[in-house]
């Protein structure tokens, strides 16, 4: 199946050990034995005007937002039939979506997390970009390496604000006070797709 255990980003921890040349990363990370991209500082994010003003409802975490096996299907090119719905609620303001052909990992997965305000979405969103450039220098100590691209990049036209985190492959999304983690495929347009559709939905709240 898909692999739907790629943990939110503000649940991930990145530990090193003090001397130790040791280093545990986010688990599904893509890049827990290679080296990462580190910049002097991160690009900001790509912020809409005007989009999501008011608190989006739990509803629409708990359906995710609309977005359906026929949605992913249409995305990856395949038949709706092939698909299987492995979506979950974890919570009244935490969900997983992922529909995926049975025994593979080339499907569509996303986490929706609803915080209690915007501000507090935004500044989760700020702490995902510390935490990804954290974790590349950490992986670049760790391997003895330097990075050649940037840890954070800006994704245009995506929600409020968005951007990809190399560390670990998703792509992150703020509409208002929801925060969507498109997890890892083969083609970020893909992702960005997923993105797009799930952040208008969520608008229509």
């Amino acid at each position: 199946m898909f692999n739907s255990r790629i943990f939110p980003l503000w649940l991930v921890v990145v530990i090193a050990g003090c001397g130790s040349g040791e280093t545990e990363v986010t688990p599904g990370s893509k890049t827990d034995t290679s080296a990462q991209p580190l910049p002097v500082s991160a690009p900001p994010a790509e912020k809409t005007e005007g989009v999501g003003d008011e608190l989006i409802p739990a509803a629409a975490i708990v359906n995710c937002a609309g977005f359906t096996g026929a949605d992913a299907a249409r995305i990856l090119g395949v038949p709706e039939a092939v698909l299987v719905d492995a979506s979950e609620n974890y919570s009244p303001s935490s969900s997983l979506c992922s529909f995926s052909p049975p025994e593979s990992s080339e499907g569509v997965g996303f986490y929706l997390t609803a915080s209690g305000s915007i501000e507090r979405a935004a500044a989760e969103m700020e702490q995902g970009r510390g935490m990804g450039e954290v974790a590349q220098v950490v992986i670049d100590r760790a391997t003895n390496t330097q990075s050649v691209e940037a840890p954070i990049q800006a994704a245009q036209s995506l929600g409020e604000e968005a951007y990809f985190m190399d560390v670990n492959g998703t792509l992150m999304i703020r509409v208002a006070n929801v925060q969507i983690q498109v997890l890892p495929m083969e083609d970020r347009e893909q992702m960005k797709a997923v993105g797009l559709q799930v952040a208008q939905r969520l608008q229509d709240y």
